[in-house]
């Protein structure tokens, strides 16, 4: 029995460093599984969407944006919560919404920071659709479409916004 383990000494030792380096990286994949199970999760769509005023009698196009929680926790959106990011310039551009105010017949008021449940949705009016800057020349136009949109908590997350295609349309100047 001792000649077994005099002549395999090695492939034993080998063995006990092969299970540490195991159990090493065991322990790590399960604290970052579990840190990305506590952070900050969120699916924003933008999209135009039409309110309908039965007092007026009039359908007015505005840009709105869907958050979706997909964490564990609630989240908090602020009033300054959505920006563009028009290629080829620097910084990016804040938008205030529209329902911070409120516009009676057509818009409620929304209080912020506003608070999203987990698993949970709201939407966010951002800007009417005559207001969004359509393009004049053929470089904005082709910069327009590669425009990006983004998101940002109140805890300083930034998340990127889909936008659908006739967002993209209204913003190249094509509608």
């Amino acid at each position: 029995m001792e000649e077994f383990f005099t002549a395999y000494q090695h492939t034993f030792m080998a063995l006990g460093a092969l299970g540490t380096v195991a159990a090493v990286v065991t322990s790590l994949t399960l604290a970052m599984l579990a840190w990305r199970a506590d952070r900050t999760r969120l699916k924003a769509q933008a999209h135009v969407g039409l309110i309908a005023s039965t007092i007026e009698k009039s359908v007015s196009p505005f840009l709105s944006v869907r958050i979706t929680n997909q964490g564990k926790w609630p989240l908090r959106i602020t009033a300054n919560f959505f920006f563009w990011k028009v290629p080829f310039k620097r910084g990016s551009r804040a938008v205030i919404p529209l329902d911070l105010t409120g516009s009676p017949p057509l818009i409620p008021q929304k209080h912020y920071p506003t608070e999203i449940s987990p698993r949970a949705s709201a939407d966010f009016y951002i800007s009417e659709v005559k207001g969004m800057r359509g393009a004049n020349t053929f470089a904005d136009r082709l910069r327009f479409r590669f425009i990006r949109a983004f998101v940002q908590t109140d805890d300083g997350k930034r998340f990127s916004v889909k936008l659908s295609p006739a967002v993209r349309e209204v913003l190249s100047g094509e509608v």
